[in-house]
């Protein structure tokens, strides 16, 4: 199975430095999903919409990672997609495998919410999917152990076609048709499946079809692709500007809008285009523009640890509320939003020092010898 090679019509003149602004975006990104999970979108205040918005910041992370990928298939190194695709799962999978024991040692019951009500705790069949990578495809699987593991079932689906699409789409226009097929596509299918309910629990299926189906993050794919294309875009600062004005403009608008119009199913279906579409434009804004706002060492270490974060995060916010409840914390400083706030910042710094450790420590070594023996296996 042959790579199919992207191609530009102008010479691509990147280096390492450019990728800054990646790690940027991802510690904004990683830094807002926290925020919602740990409770930042239920104060009980105006801003509250502004802080459940924090969960589609994983459409950052979609676009990002795709933009990434189609870097990397441009590159000239990879000669087999099968043998990059390899390359692409093992970078997740043994930070992942040990967060998914670790899930599974601490909270055998898991996010017993998404085990639906005949179901208790992880079973056998539920591990060998997250295992395999094909928990996504089973809606009482796909969020079940570790709150947050969707995500990889999807980008692993989107990383298992993406040298398809790579074969067949070499051009900013039809890059931009590939976006529009995906939204329609995904908002059509998507609002047929809504209309279904073939499982016990109607909850769980309403929970796959409107937040983890891979169907429903299709825009996100494209959006990607789009983004490899637009990298020789010429931007005036003045333009970065307006994009992000417009994109922070349409954030906010979007997160009002699908916070008080949840029970909407247009809205409950849109919501992630729009999202994405919103994303991309901030992605443009800030890659261009370089604004110490959006674009400093902060951000970058953050972002370039924002996958430890991501799998570690939710266990300790569990542990926390095992061991103080926010009831508790609140009463005693007075405010909701202080404690909020603190409990923002332990367990970001927590999370960021495990990833440091583990990336400097085994990380990195891991990642090598596993790429090293995959390309002699395959050579």
């Amino acid at each position: 199975m042959e790579c199919g090679i992207l191609e530009k019509p102008k010479q691509e003149k990147k280096n390492q430095d450019r990728l800054s602004w990646v790690d940027s975006l991802k510690g904004i990104a990683i830094c807002a999903i926290v925020w919602v999970h740990a409770g930042g979108g239920s104060l009980g205040n105006i801003l509250d919409p502004l802080g459940k918005a924090g969960a589609y910041w994983v459409e950052m992370f979609f676009i990002l990672a795709v933009y990434l990928a189609c870097r990397s298939l441009k590159s000239g190194t990879v000669s087999n997609s099968f043998v990059w695709f390899l390359h692409r799962l093992w970078k997740l999978t043994p930070l992942y495998y040990f967060m998914l024991l670790l899930y599974i040692v601490v909270v055998p019951e898991g996010a017993n919410i998404w085990l639906g009500t005949s179901v208790n705790r992880v079973n056998i069949v539920n591990t060998i999917m997250h295992v395999l990578y094909l928990h996504s495809f089973f809606p009482y699987f796909v969020n079940s152990v570790m709150w947050v593991e969707w995500y990889l079932g999807v980008m692993v689906i989107y990383m298992a076609v993406l040298p398809i699409l790579c074969k067949y789409i070499r051009r900013r226009k039809e890059a931009v048709g590939l976006v529009v097929v995906f939204a329609v596509s995904s908002f059509l299918i998507t609002s047929l499946l809504s209309l279904l309910n073939p499982l016990k629990d109607e909850y769980i299926w309403n929970g796959w079809v409107y937040t983890y189906s891979f169907i429903l993050h299709m825009p996100s794919l494209g959006a990607g692709i789009l983004l490899y294309y637009l990298d020789d875009l010429q931007l005036k600062r003045e333009s970065s500007r307006m994009l992000c004005g417009i994109s922070i403009t349409g954030y906010i608008t979007l997160s009002y809008l699908s916070a008080y119009g949840e029970t909407i199913r247009l809205i409950r279906i849109f919501k992630i285009s729009g999202f994405t579409l919103v994303f991309l434009f901030f992605v443009l804004g800030v890659q261009r523009s370089n604004n110490i706002v959006f674009h400093n060492r902060i951000w970058q270490t953050i972002g370039q640890n924002s996958y430890g974060i991501y799998l570690l995060h939710f266990l300790l916010i569990f542990v926390c509320a095992h061991f103080i409840s926010d009831e508790f914390a609140v009463s005693n400083l007075r405010s909701s939003c202080l404690w909020q706030i603190i409990k923002f910042l332990i367990i970001m710094c927590l999370c960021l020092c495990f990833s440091i450790i583990y990336n400097k420590i085994a990380g990195e070594r891991i990642y090598a010898w596993g790429k090293r023996k995959l390309s002699q296996f395959f050579a």
